[in-house]
């Protein structure tokens, strides 16, 4: 987690001159040679295991996908002044393979837990809590809540864009936080103010992405946004993740398998059988390919 170089004073500080130092005492030092044995230690980890499959595949139809296509109103509110707790250091865990810095509950942490996270240009660590949404700086939490202004955030996941925008996808509608407002989105199809969302997304056109459990995948371009659901040939409204790949091409992780919208052609790809599942919340490209992961199922 990133922190801040030096800590900000929340309160009143005064200088004060320093009573005169005397120099250290010199101790004696006593040096001891031991020779070195090395031994090289032959580590065993377990093999991935992996088996080829073969999809079922369906093609939906031809030609162009067509998403529904809306115009976007924003309308803002100012936030209040969140509250603001002490944050002890953190604690260090040593366990031979990773140095890990940590806290919990018992050592001063304030939220409900830690559900997402996302880092702003100023290497603030945002953290959605339950219900709450928390600012760590290194030194302090601040507490966002329903008493500065935000409406419930159950089920939170965040992105912070590169628009400096704070996307804030609950399973209770979509808003983003910049400065000190809260930014609100109305189209004439949707109330964001109420769609279950799974998941925020920013692609390399800098779009946003918004996966929906009852409309689709919702892609936004400045004010125009684009619905792709069951009315453009989907069999299922209930998405879990995006993903544009390098040659435009949109995938969508659904309850019923995996979509390809290519700019001729839609199809899916299924199989309970040798997925073991249909329900895929990951996806992500490298140069090796597009990687799927499925609940309960591995990845592919």
């Amino acid at each position: 987690m990133s922190q801040s170089i030096y800590p900000k004073y929340m309160g009143k500080a005064d200088w004060r001159i320093a009573t005169p130092q005397s120099a250290p005492q010199i101790l004696p030092v006593t040096v001891n040679q031991y020779p070195a044995i090395k031994k090289k230690l032959v580590i065993e980890s377990q093999k991935i295991s992996e088996r080829k499959i073969h999809p079922t595949t369906i093609l939906i139809h031809r030609g162009e996908t067509k998403p529904i296509v809306e115009h976007l109103t924003i309308r803002s509110k100012k936030i209040t002044i969140p509250k603001v707790f002490p944050a002890p250091p953190l604690m260090t865990r040593d366990n031979a393979k990773f140095n890990i810095s940590y806290i919990n509950k018992q050592r001063g942490y304030i939220g409900a837990g830690a559900n997402d996270f996302a880092e702003d240009n100023a290497h603030n660590i945002w953290i959605a809590s339950g219900n709450t949404l928390i600012k760590y700086d290194g030194f302090h939490y601040y507490l966002y809540d329903k008493k500065t202004g935000l409406p419930d955030l159950e089920e939170l996941t965040l992105l912070y864009d590169n628009k400096q925008r704070l996307w804030l996808a609950s399973n209770k509608g979509v808003y983003y936080l910049k400065n000190d407002s809260i930014y609100y989105l109305t189209s004439k199809e949707i109330n964001f103010s109420t769609i279950a969302c799974t998941k925020v997304q920013q692609d390399s056109n800098d779009r946003i992405w918004i996966s929906t459990k009852q409309n689709g995948a919702i892609c936004m371009d400045d004010k125009t946004i684009k619905i792709y659901d069951v009315n453009c040939g989907l069999r299922s409204n209930h998405i879990y993740s995006t993903l544009v790949d390098k040659k435009g091409n949109i995938f969508l992780g659904a309850d019923t398998g995996v979509y390809e919208i290519a700019p001729n052609k839609l199809r899916l790809f299924f199989s309970k059988n040798k997925f073991r599942t249909n329900s895929f919340p990951s996806l992500y490209e490298d140069a090796d390919g597009i990687w799927v992961g499925g609940f309960l199922s591995g990845f592919f």
